[in-house]
């Protein structure tokens, strides 16, 4: 019976000790296994947080060096700019403008230079303005339509001190009239007055200017308008930002929609063929 018992302590204190040894292994076990998990949860959250910024720095990147398919030089913005011209504009004048030239964005285009002549204006005066004329003569040789007006940020040509940037025709603000010639002629035929330079009219058109904030003594015949001539390759020493100019578009309002707003007699050559004289301003 004394022999009994002691086995059977002997068996229990041997279970006993199994029990503890199993235990031990089992959270060892399950201690490693968690452990494995938590590390491998968090490499794969490091895992996806690395693929995510890469993704999307690939995506800034992408938007950033990748130049858009629409843009064009020559200040186009309504409708879509022939290819050479883009071309020639880009290279020759080391500039581009950046108007899409989608259908409809138009508005867009227009809002954008028009906010920037207000800026240019606003800060260089009308010093840095010309007034924008389009004649038409398919429609009438000797009408020129006041169409707007025009700004860009005060520069010199360096290489040529007989340059007078002071003048109504400086170079700076022809280059300018030539970036801006797309914008300001579709605006100004398919808007502003289609019945006298759009449609068969449309092929002709020509830009003049005048001194900034002068329709009136344009009205009076006190101001000869100057031809905007060249082509963008000979500014190729100016260098202007898509900033550096700006656009404010004439707009007709009541009466004007139907007879026109400002427009005035001159000859082939932009000079008047009337005597000047002064408005009647009590009217």
């Amino acid at each position: 019976m004394t022999l009994m018992m002691m086995r059977r302590d002997c068996t229990s204190v041997v279970l006993f000790w199994a029990m503890i040894v199993m235990a031990g292994l089992s959270s060892t076990t399950t201690t490693a296994f968690v452990t494995t998990t938590t590390t491998t949860a968090h490499q794969n959250k490091v895992t996806a947080i690395r693929t995510t910024f890469t993704q999307v720095s690939a995506k800034k990147v992408k938007r950033k060096t990748t130049p858009s398919s629409t843009n064009s030089a020559g200040g186009g913005g309504f409708g879509k700019a022939p290819a050479a011209d883009a071309a020639k504009s880009s290279s020759s004048a080391g500039t581009v403008i950046p108007f899409s030239g989608h259908s409809g964005s138009g508005t867009k285009a227009l809002r954008k230079v028009a906010n920037q002549f207000d800026a240019i204006r606003k800060e260089h005066g009308v010093s840095a303005c010309r007034d924008v004329y389009v004649r038409s003569p398919l429609h009438s040789a000797s009408t020129f339509w006041f169409v707007g007006k025009i700004a860009c940020v005060p520069t010199t040509l360096a290489d040529n001190d007989d340059t007078d940037n002071n003048a109504v025709d400086a170079p700076h603000f022809v280059q300018t009239s030539l970036l801006l010639k797309r914008i300001i002629l579709e605006y100004s035929k398919d808007q502003l007055r289609p019945q006298a330079m759009g449609g068969k009219y449309a092929s002709a058109l020509e830009l003049w200017l005048a001194p900034g904030d002068s329709e009136m003594d344009v009205a009076t015949n006190k101001v000869n308008l100057l031809p905007v001539r060249g082509s963008l390759s000979s500014f190729s020493t100016i260098n202007l930002a898509a900033s550096d100019i700006g656009y404010n578009p004439e707009i007709y309002v009541g009466d004007e929609r139907v007879k026109g707003g400002l427009h005035v007699e001159r000859d082939e050559n932009g000079v008047t063929t009337k005597p000047p004289f002064e408005p009647n301003l009590s009217q």
